[in-house]
Protein backbone atom coordinates (compact mmCIF):
# COMPACT_ATOMS: atom_id res chain seq x y z
CA UNK A 1 0.00 0.00 0.00
CA UNK A 2 1.06 3.43 -0.73
CA UNK A 3 -0.31 4.97 1.76
CA UNK A 4 0.34 8.00 4.32
CA UNK A 5 -1.67 9.89 6.37
CA UNK A 6 -1.67 13.64 5.54
CA UNK A 7 -0.26 16.67 6.96
CA UNK A 8 -2.70 18.10 9.62
CA UNK A 9 -2.73 20.09 12.60
CA UNK A 10 -1.53 18.10 15.87
CA UNK A 11 -2.91 18.55 18.76
CA UNK A 12 -0.06 19.42 21.25
CA UNK A 13 1.43 16.49 23.00
CA UNK A 14 1.62 17.47 26.85
CA UNK A 15 -2.34 18.83 26.36
CA UNK A 16 -4.77 16.41 28.15
CA UNK A 17 -7.84 15.63 25.60
CA UNK A 18 -9.04 12.61 27.74
CA UNK A 19 -9.44 12.33 31.55
CA UNK A 20 -12.15 9.91 32.54
CA UNK A 21 -12.42 9.50 36.63
CA UNK A 22 -14.29 6.50 38.07
CA UNK A 23 -16.15 6.22 35.22
CA UNK A 24 -18.75 2.93 35.40
CA UNK A 25 -19.19 0.69 32.33
CA UNK A 26 -23.04 -0.90 32.20
CA UNK A 27 -25.17 -2.83 30.13
CA UNK A 28 -28.27 -2.73 30.84
CA UNK A 29 -28.13 -4.08 34.88
CA UNK A 30 -25.15 -5.90 34.49
CA UNK A 31 -21.89 -3.50 35.41
CA UNK A 32 -19.06 -4.46 32.84
CA UNK A 33 -16.13 -2.28 34.44
CA UNK A 34 -16.27 -1.00 38.11
CA UNK A 35 -14.46 1.83 37.93
CA UNK A 36 -12.25 3.15 34.90
CA UNK A 37 -9.31 5.90 35.09
CA UNK A 38 -7.58 7.28 31.97
CA UNK A 39 -5.63 9.90 30.74
CA UNK A 40 -4.55 11.13 27.46
CA UNK A 41 -2.43 13.32 25.73
CA UNK A 42 -2.79 14.74 22.47
CA UNK A 43 -0.11 12.24 20.48
CA UNK A 44 -0.71 9.25 22.68
CA UNK A 45 -0.85 6.00 21.46
CA UNK A 46 -2.60 3.93 23.41
CA UNK A 47 -3.52 0.21 23.65
CA UNK A 48 -5.85 -1.41 25.33
CA UNK A 49 -6.11 -5.21 25.59
CA UNK A 50 -8.30 -8.13 27.68
CA UNK A 51 -10.93 -10.94 27.51
CA UNK A 52 -13.68 -11.24 25.02
CA UNK A 53 -16.72 -9.82 26.17
CA UNK A 54 -15.17 -7.16 29.19
CA UNK A 55 -16.14 -4.26 27.31
CA UNK A 56 -13.59 -2.99 25.15
CA UNK A 57 -15.69 -1.98 22.63
CA UNK A 58 -18.02 0.07 24.64
CA UNK A 59 -15.52 1.65 26.27
CA UNK A 60 -13.80 3.15 22.79
CA UNK A 61 -17.63 3.96 21.99
CA UNK A 62 -18.08 6.22 25.12
CA UNK A 63 -14.79 7.64 24.07
CA UNK A 64 -15.56 8.53 20.65
CA UNK A 65 -18.66 9.85 22.17
CA UNK A 66 -16.85 12.29 24.71
CA UNK A 67 -13.97 13.18 22.19
CA UNK A 68 -16.48 14.21 18.86
CA UNK A 69 -17.58 17.22 20.73
CA UNK A 70 -14.08 18.64 20.79
CA UNK A 71 -13.99 21.63 18.53
CA UNK A 72 -9.72 21.38 18.44
CA UNK A 73 -10.13 17.65 17.75
CA UNK A 74 -10.99 16.23 13.94
CA UNK A 75 -11.39 12.06 14.87
CA UNK A 76 -11.25 9.23 12.49
CA UNK A 77 -13.23 6.22 14.49
CA UNK A 78 -12.66 2.51 13.05
CA UNK A 79 -15.42 0.69 14.79
CA UNK A 80 -15.44 -3.11 14.76
CA UNK A 81 -18.68 -3.11 12.84
CA UNK A 82 -18.05 -1.38 9.90
CA UNK A 83 -21.55 -0.97 8.93
CA UNK A 84 -21.77 1.96 11.79
CA UNK A 85 -19.73 4.06 9.34
CA UNK A 86 -19.53 2.66 6.07
CA UNK A 87 -22.57 3.31 3.80
CA UNK A 88 -22.99 -0.29 2.74
CA UNK A 89 -25.31 0.46 -0.72
CA UNK A 90 -22.77 2.83 -1.87
CA UNK A 91 -19.29 2.54 -3.75
CA UNK A 92 -16.12 3.34 -2.24
CA UNK A 93 -15.45 5.93 -4.62
CA UNK A 94 -19.19 7.78 -3.62
CA UNK A 95 -18.63 7.33 -0.13
CA UNK A 96 -15.48 9.38 -0.26
CA UNK A 97 -16.53 12.04 -2.68
CA UNK A 98 -15.48 15.29 -1.75
CA UNK A 99 -14.55 18.70 -3.53
CA UNK A 100 -11.08 17.14 -4.67
CA UNK A 101 -12.99 13.92 -6.77
CA UNK A 102 -9.07 12.94 -7.80
CA UNK A 103 -7.59 13.24 -4.71
CA UNK A 104 -10.18 10.03 -3.77
CA UNK A 105 -9.41 8.02 -6.49
CA UNK A 106 -5.58 8.85 -6.28
CA UNK A 107 -6.15 7.02 -2.27
CA UNK A 108 -8.02 4.02 -3.32
CA UNK A 109 -5.68 3.44 -6.08
CA UNK A 110 -2.65 3.63 -3.71
CA UNK A 111 -5.54 1.11 -1.44
CA UNK A 112 -5.08 -1.30 -4.42
CA UNK A 113 -8.61 -0.71 -5.58
CA UNK A 114 -9.34 -1.65 -9.20
CA UNK A 115 -11.13 0.43 -10.90
CA UNK A 116 -14.14 -1.97 -10.69
CA UNK A 117 -14.15 -2.36 -6.99
CA UNK A 118 -14.03 1.56 -6.61
CA UNK A 119 -17.84 1.49 -8.22
CA UNK A 120 -18.75 -1.80 -6.71
CA UNK A 121 -20.99 -1.73 -3.55
CA UNK A 122 -19.16 -1.44 -0.12
CA UNK A 123 -21.30 -4.70 0.96
CA UNK A 124 -20.11 -7.02 -1.86
CA UNK A 125 -16.60 -5.88 -0.80
CA UNK A 126 -14.21 -7.83 1.38
CA UNK A 127 -13.69 -6.67 5.20
CA UNK A 128 -9.74 -5.85 4.22
CA UNK A 129 -11.29 -3.65 1.29
CA UNK A 130 -13.81 -2.36 3.96
CA UNK A 131 -11.23 -1.18 6.45
CA UNK A 132 -9.17 0.41 3.66
CA UNK A 133 -11.80 2.89 2.64
CA UNK A 134 -12.22 3.40 6.62
CA UNK A 135 -8.74 4.18 6.17
CA UNK A 136 -8.96 6.37 3.34
CA UNK A 137 -11.51 8.53 5.08
CA UNK A 138 -9.60 9.34 7.89
CA UNK A 139 -6.72 10.36 5.98
CA UNK A 140 -9.39 12.83 3.96
CA UNK A 141 -10.38 13.98 6.97
CA UNK A 142 -7.45 15.26 8.32
CA UNK A 143 -8.20 13.10 11.60
CA UNK A 144 -5.57 13.86 14.24
CA UNK A 145 -6.93 11.60 16.71
CA UNK A 146 -8.22 8.18 16.05
CA UNK A 147 -10.24 5.69 17.62
CA UNK A 148 -9.29 2.15 16.19
CA UNK A 149 -11.36 -1.23 17.12
CA UNK A 150 -9.07 -4.25 16.00
CA UNK A 151 -7.67 -2.07 13.33
CA UNK A 152 -5.27 -5.19 12.14
CA UNK A 153 -7.66 -8.00 12.35
CA UNK A 154 -9.09 -7.66 8.09
CA UNK A 155 -5.40 -7.10 6.63
CA UNK A 156 -4.17 -9.85 4.77
CA UNK A 157 -0.79 -11.43 6.21
CA UNK A 158 0.78 -9.32 3.54
CA UNK A 159 -0.45 -6.21 4.61
CA UNK A 160 0.27 -6.09 8.08
CA UNK A 161 3.65 -4.80 7.89
CA UNK A 162 2.16 -2.21 6.34
CA UNK A 163 -0.62 -1.09 7.93
CA UNK A 164 1.65 -1.23 11.53
CA UNK A 165 3.91 1.14 9.50
CA UNK A 166 1.31 3.10 9.06
CA UNK A 167 0.31 3.75 12.44
CA UNK A 168 3.59 3.86 13.49
CA UNK A 169 4.35 7.01 11.34
CA UNK A 170 0.60 8.76 12.31
CA UNK A 171 1.77 11.86 13.66
CA UNK A 172 -1.49 12.43 15.81
CA UNK A 173 -2.61 9.96 18.86
CA UNK A 174 -5.14 7.14 18.92
CA UNK A 175 -6.63 4.41 21.15
CA UNK A 176 -6.80 1.15 19.63
CA UNK A 177 -8.40 -2.02 21.31
CA UNK A 178 -6.42 -5.03 19.47
CA UNK A 179 -5.25 -8.80 20.58
CA UNK A 180 -2.89 -8.64 18.00
CA UNK A 181 0.90 -8.75 19.97
CA UNK A 182 2.88 -7.72 17.19
CA UNK A 183 0.98 -4.65 16.22
CA UNK A 184 0.43 -3.35 19.96
CA UNK A 185 4.13 -3.54 20.89
CA UNK A 186 5.38 -2.25 17.49
CA UNK A 187 2.59 0.85 17.47
CA UNK A 188 1.48 1.89 20.98
CA UNK A 189 3.48 3.54 23.77
CA UNK A 190 1.38 2.71 26.46
CA UNK A 191 -0.79 -0.96 26.87
CA UNK A 192 -3.58 -1.37 29.64
CA UNK A 193 -5.17 -4.47 30.01
CA UNK A 194 -9.12 -4.15 30.28
CA UNK A 195 -10.43 -6.00 33.20
CA UNK A 196 -14.17 -5.78 35.03
CA UNK A 197 -12.18 -3.77 37.88
CA UNK A 198 -10.88 -1.03 35.79
CA UNK A 199 -7.32 -0.50 33.70
CA UNK A 200 -4.25 -1.80 34.62
CA UNK A 201 -1.02 -0.37 32.54
CA UNK A 202 1.26 -3.68 31.48
CA UNK A 203 4.76 -3.75 31.03
CA UNK A 204 5.88 -4.34 27.06
CA UNK A 205 7.27 -7.13 28.26
CA UNK A 206 3.49 -8.72 28.75
CA UNK A 207 3.58 -9.50 25.24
Amino acid sequence: MKFSFLIFNHSPKSKIILDLNQLQLKQQVQTLIHEVNLQVRGQEKIGLTGANGVGKSTLLNIIYQKLQHQSDLQLGYMPQNYKLFLDMESNPLKFLQTQQTGQAQTYLANLQFSRDEMHQAIKDLSGGQQAKILLAKMVLDKANFLILDEPSRNFSPTSQPEVRQLFQQYPGGFICVSHDRRFLSQVCDKLYQVTPQGLEELPFSFL
